[in-house]
């Protein structure tokens, strides 16, 4: 998963690619610690996906809202793989 990005686009059509870090890791183990993920991302669930994305704009600088605000202003998280040449990591 590390190195694989994540896509968070947002109401007002804005989207953020960024990269999943360990720290992206780490914040998402330490909300969801009953959550193996090898099983969780064979079946992802919302929150637990949306969290990834909130953890990875908020590593890079993005997000400034809490969780749960930040949740209200978002259309669509969803993993993607390893950047290429041809792909932008962020996008703003």
């Amino acid at each position: 998963m590390v190195g694989n990005e994540i896509d968070v686009i947002m109401l007002d059509g804005v989207t953020h690619r960024q990269r999943i870090t360990i720290g992206v890791m780490c914040l998402w183990e330490d909300n969801y610690p009953t959550l193996n993920w090898v099983e969780w991302a064979g079946k992802p669930t919302w929150k637990p996906l949306a969290f990834m994305g909130w953890a990875a704009c908020q590593q890079a600088g993005i997000v400034v809202k809490p969780f749960n605000e930040w949740l209200k202003t978002v259309d669509e998280v969803r993993i993607v793989g390893k950047a290429t040449t041809d792909q932008p990591t962020t996008s703003s």
